[in-house]
């Protein structure tokens, strides 16, 4: 069975439609709830934007416990940063 030019058009046609919903070039993004840039399953403080660290201590300014000092900061080793302690407590 031979076709015509016509009908060969048609059947290519067809078939790019039927085609075209199967072929995308589109790349999954990972999910970012909070829109910071940060995917949720690397996000290091969820909810908040990753990126903001005003007092420098490599904790995000949204789950900073002592905001303005380092809360890696713990001389007396006790479980609280000394930032968020009076002096008499360090």
């Amino acid at each position: 069975m031979l076709l015509n030019t016509r009908e060969m058009s048609l059947l290519l046609l067809c078939l790019a439609a039927l085609l075209s919903g199967c072929v995308t070039n589109q790349i999954e993004t990972p999910l970012d709830s909070d829109d910071d840039g940060v995917p949720d399953s690397e996000d290091v403080c969820p909810g908040y934007d990753d990126e903001l660290d005003a007092d420098g201590d490599g904790v995000p300014d949204g789950c900073d416990e002592c905001e303005g000092s380092d809360d890696n900061e713990d001389e007396d080793n006790d479980g609280q940063p000394d930032g968020c302690q009076d002096d008499e407590d360090q």
